[in-house]
């Protein structure tokens, strides 16, 4: 019925579908489910997004994010945003398009989108695109996603892993050596006082050893 050329058909079982799947278990229909994002119509898409909001499947995020949110219609963009914030910190790939979202035309998606990042991050910077734009752009600064089953896997930002698909968790950027600062030089050339350097140096220009600096 999902693939049923008429979209009330459609529509009509994926409103089923929010009363059959339970929380993380799809049945196998999860990338089924993740295409119909893509419907060509808008009232399908919108009982997607609420399907797997539903799901609340990590792998269901990247539909939900870079689909859903850029959606043409104000609902499909409205209910994808509030599809993330039930997922909670495990939304946290999301929250880079949650935050582009606070520009969004619509109150509504405004609203959503704020209410998502609040239940995502925990944190509440009201209704302000730049008050959560400045807050991530330093949360970027102290903070890289790795993928638990590639380790090599490391990025910058939120996102997914290349190779399995799955959520890059979050996990705090190691810490940079200080730089030990550079010792003033603490002999001199007795001839060319201009020629500076370490004990047992020479000078570069009449090979005399150097002297303490008095």
């Amino acid at each position: 019925m999902l693939e049923d050329p008429r979209p009330y058909v459609r529509q009509a079982s994926l409103f089923a579908l929010q009363t059959l799947l339970k929380t993380g278990q799809d049945r196998g229909h999860l990338a089924r489910l993740a295409a119909l994002m893509e419907d060509s119509s808008p009232d399908v898409r919108n009982e997607a997004a609420q399907v797997l909001g539903r799901l609340r499947m990590p792998a269901a995020l990247d539909a939900l994010s870079r689909k859903g949110l850029s959606d043409p219609s104000p609902l499909v963009r409205t209910h994808s945003a509030m599809a993330l914030g039930n997922y909670g910190p495990e939304a946290t790939p999301a929250i880079a398009w949650l935050v582009e979202a606070l520009r969004d035309p619509e109150t509504g998606v405004v609203e959503s989108a704020w209410w998502a990042l609040k239940k995502v991050s925990g944190l509440d910077y009201d209704r302000s695109y730049y008050l959560w734009r400045d807050w991530y752009e330093q949360d970027q600064k102290r903070f890289e996603y790795f993928c638990p089953n590639h380790p090599a896997v490391i990025r910058e930002t939120a996102g997914f892993c290349p190779d399995c698909g799955r959520s890059l968790e979050r996990q705090p950027k190691a810490a940079k050596p200080k730089e030990s600062p550079a010792l003033p030089d603490t002999h001199v050339c007795p001839t060319h006082p201009e020629v500076t350097g370490r004990e047992g140096g020479k000078c570069g220009k009449c090979k005399e050893d150097l002297v303490p600096r008095k």
